[in-house]
């Protein structure tokens, strides 16, 4: 058992050797899939994203692309690469999800909400065993939008008034000035 494990941690150690100069596609593209997660958990974020280059012909990876961006905190690039996945039709739930949390990362509501249409039908599509938590995990998404929305509207508003309070007080000061401004000539 111990030789076998050693075997595969070599076969593991080898293959991005093995798939350096090369796609991988179809059943390839597994071992791969787990090297990489190997690679995410490892915090080498650099290797793992080159690793998924790699795999070609499968939509998926522009969602493990997404997910490896959004866990190495690159919250930007994880919703710019979520954006054009979902505009070129890729419509899986960790892509919709990665989008959705890298937008509220970036305080950007707005795309956030694009995401949410495609991560019901996604989610609708799912096994129910993982419906249920799926459900639950959309919901405090949409949630975490919502409050990201009222509190821009409160800002909005704070900022507005601010700006009312400061142009009552430069008019008070002028009509003071004009005010004051004979009476000192006298």
């Amino acid at each position: 058992m111990r030789a076998l494990r050693y075997a595969f941690v070599f076969l593991l150690g080898t293959l991005p050797v093995a798939v350096a100069n090369q796609d991988v596609s179809g059943d390839q593209a597994q071992p791969v899939r787990v090297h990489i997660e190997e690679l995410a958990t490892a915090g080498d974020f650099q290797a793992a994203m080159s690793l998924a280059h790699k795999i070609t012909d499968d939509p998926s990876r522009f969602a493990l692309e997404a997910d490896l961006l959004f866990r190495a905190r690159s919250y930007r690039a994880a919703l710019g690469r979520a954006l054009e996945a979902h505009a070129g039709g890729v419509h899986t739930t960790l892509l919709l999800a990665r989008g959705i949390g890298s937008a509220l990362w970036l305080g950007d509501s707005v795309s956030a909400r694009t995401f949410f249409p495609d991560l019901n039908a996604a989610i609708e599509s799912l096994p129910p065993a993982e419906r249920a938590a799926w459900l639950d995990y959309a919901a405090d998404l949409r949630g975490q939008v919502e409050a990201l929305e009222s509190q821009r509207e409160d800002v909005q508003a704070r900022v507005g008034l601010a700006k009312k309070v400061a142009l009552l007080a430069l008019g008070l000061s002028v009509i003071l000035m004009a005010w004051l401004l004979p009476r000192s000539s006298k």
